[in-house]
C-alpha cells in the first residue's frame, strides 16, 4: 500500500517541481540547437562550441542522464498520486510528463508513463524497469470496476511474453481454431487507485471458438458414506452451483442404497446406489465416465466460479499432467494450497506441505489434499487400490502415480474449491494403508507420526541380502540391548556395547539398518552374578542362555538373549575399559543409541578406528551378507550388493555408502 504524502512534503514536491520545470525549458531550448547545427551546416563559433560540448555530454553520460530521468519520472508518480487533492498539482504533473518525454524522444527511448520507464527492445544497454510489485494485486472479486481515463491502463501483454521465457499468455487468438477452452490473456494497469479498485482481476479470457464443456468434463461426487440428511442438503446446494455457473457439466453422483432417492428434478444429474468399499465405488463412477477429463469432486460442499475450471482444463494439456488441483477453502475460512510433497523410503512414507517447482503459475505436486481435474484415460488404467477405504484411498492413489508412472501433479493455487472440513483420522485407521505399502512409520504433512508394529504393518519376515532391515524390526533389537544395559546396571553387572553395535551407535545413534545380531561384552569374572539375572531376563519376555567360549584365547562364556528372531550375544572378557575406569572412581563413556546412553569403550571412535578396516565411516554390509572370512577382513565399501527386489524401498543399493543422513526418516 502506497504511503500518504502530508502537506508539507506536497508543497516540497511543487516547488521542486517549478525549478524542474524551468531546468527543463533551459535544457529542451538547447537540444534543439544541435539537430539545427546539424542540419544546417551553421559554422559559427558559438555554434558549433555548444554543438559539441552538448553531443560530447549526451554521449557519455547517455545512462546517468537516463537514470535522472528515472527518478524525475518517480517524482511525477508521487504528484500524480496528489493530483485529485489540487488541480494546480496535476497540471503542473502533466506539463512535467510532456517535459520528460521530449528528453526520452530526443535520447532515443520510450515515452515514460505514470507506472514506468521502459527501455526500446533493441537496446541491451538500457535495463527494462518492471513495474513496482505493490502495484500488482490478483485479488478475486465478483464485481469490478475500471476507469476509462485515458493512460490509466496499460496492456503488459507484451512485456509479460518478453520477460518470461515460457510465455503461456496469448495476446491474440486464431479465430478459425476450435479451442478446448479460450486462452488467456493479461493485462496491467498503469496505475490504478486502491481506492476504486482493491481487487482487479487482471486476466481476461479471450473469445475464441470452442468445445462446448459438457463435451470435454464430467463431474463425480461420492456422497455414500454421508447421511442421508447431509447427502440432501449437499445435493441442494451443489445443485444450485452447477445450475449457476456450469449448466452444461454432466454429474454422476454416488450414494448409499440406504438413501432416499433424491428428486428426479436436477436433469444434469446421474445419482448411482451403491452398498461396495469407497475405492469401488470411485472406480466404478470413472468408468462410466465417457468425457476426456473428470473432475473429482470430493469433500465439495459448494460450487461457485472460484474453480475456475477453464483455467483447469486448459493447465492440464499444457502442463501435460494426469491430475490437476486447485486450493480449498474449508467453512471456517481456512484456506490451503494443498500441495504437498512426499518421500517413500526406509519403510516411511513422509509429506510435507511446499512446492519445488512451478510453471504457469501452478506449482507442482506428488500429492493434491484438495478436489482435482484428470484425465479419464489415466484414471482408468492407474485405478483406486480395490478394497480400499479413506484414509489411505487417495494416498495410494497419488504414491502410486509417482512410483509406477513418474508422473507429476499440479495444483493451480489460484483455482479454489469450498469443501467440507478435512477429517482427522486416528492411528488406527492408517493401518490398512500401512500394512498395504509395508510401511513402519507415517509422517503427516501436520506434524503428527504414526508409528506400526510389524504385524500391523505385514513386515515382520526376516528380510532377504541387499534389503535394509524394517524400523519395526530393528527396534525389537535396539529395545533388547537398551533392557540388557538397564537390568545389568540396576544390578552392578558391567557391560559394553562392541563391534557392529558399537558402529551403529556411533555413526547412526541407532542400530545399523543391515544389522543381523547384536554384539556386548562382560566381565568374566562377573558370570555367576549375570547368571542369576536370567529370570529377570526371562519375566522381560526374552529367552537367556549361556554357553562356553570355544576361544583358545581365555576362559569364558557366552550369554544368549534371544528377542523374537533376534540374539544378542554377550561375551565374556577379562578386562573392560569401562570397569577400569569406575574402578578409578571414573565415569565410563557412555554412547547415544536409540535414546539411551550404553557404556562403551573410553574413546569409542579410536577403538572401531583400530578395530576395523581404514574408513569405517563408509559401509558395509554383515559380514555374514558379504561372505567375509572374520569380523576383521577388509570390507568392501564401494557399493552395496545387488537388491533381489529392484525398485523397493529398502533396496540397499539405492544409498550411498558414505553418510548418515540419507537413512534419517524425513528426507525432501
Amino acid at each position: 500500500m502506497e504511503r500518504k504524502i502530508n502537506k508539507s512534503t506536497i508543497t516540497k514536491y511543487f516547488f521542486a517541481s517549478v525549478f524542474i520545470f524551468a531546468l527543463l525549458n533551459m535544457l529542451l531550448s538547447v537540444v534543439p540547437l544541435i539537430k539545427q547545427a546539424e542540419v544546417t551546416g551553421t559554422k559559427s563559433k558559438i555554434q558549433e562550441e555548444k554543438h559539441n560540448i552538448i553531443k560530447q555530454n549526451l554521449q557519455g553520460n547517455n545512462d546517468v542522464l537516463y537514470n535522472e530521468v528515472k527518478e524525475l519520472a518517480k517524482i511525477v508518480v508521487k504528484i500524480q498520486h496528489e493530483s485529485r487533492k489540487d488541480d494546480n498539482i496535476g497540471i503542473l504533473a502533466e506539463k512535467l510528463v510532456n517535459k520528460i518525454n521530449g528528453i526520452l524522444s530526443i535520447l532515443g527511448f520510450d515515452a515514460v508513463d505514470s507506472l514506468m520507464i521502459q527501455s526500446k527492445p533493441d537496446e541491451s544497454m538500457k535495463t527494462k524497469q518492471i513495474p513496482d510489485q505493490d502495484y500488482f494485486h490478483n485479488f478475486k472479486a465478483n464485481n469490478h470496476s475500471y476507469s476509462n481515463k485515458p493512460g490509466m491502463f496499460k496492456n503488459t501483454n507484451e512485456m509479460v511474453q518478453s520477460i518470461k521465457p515460457d510465455n503461456y499468455i496469448l495476446s491474440k487468438v486464431d479465430h478459425d481454431k476450435l479451442y478446448t477452452v479460450c486462452p488467456e490473456k493479461y493485462t496491467s494497469r498503469g496505475y490504478f487507485d486502491l481506492r476504486n479498485d482493491l481487487y482487479p482481476n487482471l486476466f481476461e479470457k479471450l473469445p475464441c471458438r470452442h468445445s462446448p464443456k459438457s463435451m470435454l468434463v464430467t463431474m463425480v461426487m461420492n456422497l455414500a458414506s454421508y447421511p442421508n440428511k447431509e447427502m440432501f442438503q449437499t445435493v441442494e446446494r451443489i445443485s444450485h452451483g452447477m445450475a449457476q455457473y456450469f449448466p452444461d457439466i454432466p454429474v454422476k453422483i454416488a450414494i448409499s442404497k440406504t438413501h432416499t432417492q433424491p428428486p428426479k428434478s436436477h436433469k444434469q444429474f446421474e445419482f448411482i446406489s451403491y452398498s461396495s468399499h469407497q475405492s469401488d465405488i470411485w472406480n466404478d463412477l470413472i468408468l462410466q465416465v465417457d468425457t476426456p477429463n473428470v473432475l473429482l469432486a470430493q469433500n465439495v460442499d459448494l460450487i461457485t466460479d472460484d474453480i475456475a475450471l477453464d483455467r483447469l482444463i486448459r493447465e492440464i494439456d499444457d502442463l501435460d499432467v494426469p491430475m490437476i488441483g486447485g486450493a480449498f477453502r474449508t467453512p471456517d475460512g481456512h484456506w490451503n494450497m494443498g500441495c504437498q510433497q512426499t518421500v517413500f523410503r526406509n519403510f516411511t512414507v513422509s509429506y510435507k506441505s511446499g512446492y519445488k517447482h512451478s510453471k504457469h503459475d501452478c506449482v507442482y505436486c506428488d500429492h493434491i489434499q484438495g478436489p482435482f481435474l484428470a484425465k479419464t484415460s489415466f484414471l482408468k488404467k492407474m485405478k483406486f487400490y480395490s478394497g480400499m477405504n479413506s484414509p489411505g484411498l487417495f494416498e495410494t492413489l497419488f504414491l502410486d502415480t509417482k512410483l509406477l508412472s513418474d508422473r507429476k501433479l499440479a495444483v493451480c493455487p489460484d483455482s479454489m474449491f469450498h469443501t467440507r472440513h478435512m477429517k482427522i483420522h486416528k492411528r488406527k485407521d492408517w493401518i490398512p494403508f500401512a500394512a498395504y505399502w509395508g510401511i513402519n512409520i507415517l509422517n503427516l504433512p501436520n506434524g503428527v507420526n504414526y508409528h506400526f508394529t510389524c504385524h500391523e504393518s505385514k513386515t515382520g519376515k526376516k528380510t532377504k541380502v541387499g534389503m535394509a532391515t524394517p524400523p519395526c524390526q530393528l527396534q525389537v533389537l535396539a529395545d533388547a540391548i537398551k533392557t540388557i544395559m538397564t537390568i545389568c546396571e540396576e544390578n552392578k553387572v558391567t557391560v559394553e556395547i562392541t563391534y557392529g553395535t558399537l558402529l551403529g551407535a556411533v555413526k547412526f545413534n541407532k542400530v545399523l539398518p543391515w544389522e543381523l545380531d547384536a554384539d556386548m561384552i562382560f566381565l568374566t569374572n562377573q558370570i555367576e552374578a549375570f547368571s542369576h539375572l536370567s529370570k529377570e531376563f526371562e519375566n522381560a519376555g526374552y529367552i537367556f542362555a549361556i554357553r562356553p567360549n570355544v576361544s583358545k584365547i581365555w576362559d569364558s562364556y557366552i550369554i544368549d538373549i534371544y528377542a523374537e528372531f533376534w540374539r544378542v550375544e554377550i561375551w565374556g572378557y577379562p578386562r573392560m575399559q569401562s570397569d577400569k575406569m569406575l574402578q578409578n572412581s571414573q565415569t565410563p563413556t557412555k554412547v547415544l543409541l536409540d535414546g539411551q546412553w550404553l557404556n562403551a569403550p573410553t574413546n569409542p571412535g579410536a577403538h572401531l578406528r583400530n578395530l576395523y578396516w581404514p574408513e569405517i565411516y563408509r559401509h558395509a554390509q554383515h559380514l555374514a551378507d558379504v561372505r567375509a572370512k572374520s569380523a576383521y577382513d577388509i570390507y568392501d565399501t564401494s557399493k552395496f550388493t545387488t537388491c533381489p527386489k529392484p525398485g523397493n524401498m529398502n533396496c540397499l543399493d539405492q544409498y550411498y555408502t558414505d553418510g548418515s543422513l540419507q537413512f534419517e526418516q524425513i528426507n525432501f
